[in-house]
Protein backbone atom coordinates (compact mmCIF):
# COMPACT_ATOMS: atom_id res chain seq x y z
CA UNK A 1 0.00 0.00 0.00
CA UNK A 2 2.74 2.47 0.54
CA UNK A 3 4.47 1.97 -2.54
CA UNK A 4 0.86 2.39 -3.98
CA UNK A 5 0.37 5.79 -2.09
CA UNK A 6 3.56 7.11 -3.51
CA UNK A 7 2.88 6.07 -6.94
CA UNK A 8 -0.12 8.19 -6.75
CA UNK A 9 1.15 11.20 -5.40
CA UNK A 10 4.01 10.93 -8.29
CA UNK A 11 1.91 10.02 -11.34
CA UNK A 12 -1.46 12.37 -9.94
CA UNK A 13 -0.04 15.19 -8.71
CA UNK A 14 3.45 15.47 -9.82
CA UNK A 15 5.63 15.04 -6.65
CA UNK A 16 9.10 14.50 -6.93
CA UNK A 17 10.50 13.98 -3.30
CA UNK A 18 9.83 12.08 -0.36
CA UNK A 19 10.30 12.89 3.09
CA UNK A 20 10.34 9.71 5.87
CA UNK A 21 11.55 11.01 9.14
CA UNK A 22 11.12 7.15 10.68
CA UNK A 23 12.93 6.15 7.53
CA UNK A 24 15.67 3.78 9.56
CA UNK A 25 12.66 1.09 10.62
CA UNK A 26 11.89 0.48 7.09
CA UNK A 27 15.09 -1.62 6.54
CA UNK A 28 14.26 -3.22 9.96
CA UNK A 29 12.63 -6.41 11.15
CA UNK A 30 10.36 -6.93 14.11
CA UNK A 31 13.09 -7.18 16.34
CA UNK A 32 14.98 -4.24 15.05
CA UNK A 33 17.71 -5.96 13.33
CA UNK A 34 18.77 -4.50 10.13
CA UNK A 35 17.33 -6.70 6.95
CA UNK A 36 19.77 -7.03 4.43
CA UNK A 37 16.86 -6.73 1.45
CA UNK A 38 13.92 -4.83 3.15
CA UNK A 39 10.70 -5.74 0.81
CA UNK A 40 9.63 -1.97 1.05
CA UNK A 41 12.80 -0.46 0.03
CA UNK A 42 13.31 -3.41 -2.59
CA UNK A 43 10.20 -2.59 -3.70
CA UNK A 44 10.61 1.01 -4.01
CA UNK A 45 14.54 0.03 -6.29
CA UNK A 46 12.77 -2.00 -8.66
CA UNK A 47 9.34 0.07 -9.25
CA UNK A 48 9.54 1.31 -12.87
CA UNK A 49 8.44 5.04 -11.20
CA UNK A 50 9.67 5.56 -7.83
CA UNK A 51 13.20 5.20 -8.05
CA UNK A 52 13.75 8.28 -9.94
CA UNK A 53 12.26 10.90 -7.22
CA UNK A 54 14.07 12.06 -4.55
CA UNK A 55 13.44 10.64 -0.40
CA UNK A 56 14.70 12.49 2.40
CA UNK A 57 15.11 10.08 5.37
CA UNK A 58 16.22 10.81 9.04
CA UNK A 59 18.08 8.82 11.23
CA UNK A 60 16.35 8.53 15.09
CA UNK A 61 17.75 5.51 15.86
CA UNK A 62 20.87 6.78 16.89
CA UNK A 63 18.81 9.17 19.46
CA UNK A 64 17.18 6.22 20.66
CA UNK A 65 20.30 4.16 21.74
CA UNK A 66 21.93 7.17 23.44
CA UNK A 67 21.76 6.09 27.54
CA UNK A 68 20.34 8.44 29.90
Amino acid sequence: MIVESLRYWVTDYHIDGFRFDLAAILGRDQNGNPMSKPPLLESLAHDPILPYNKYAVGTPFCRLQQSH
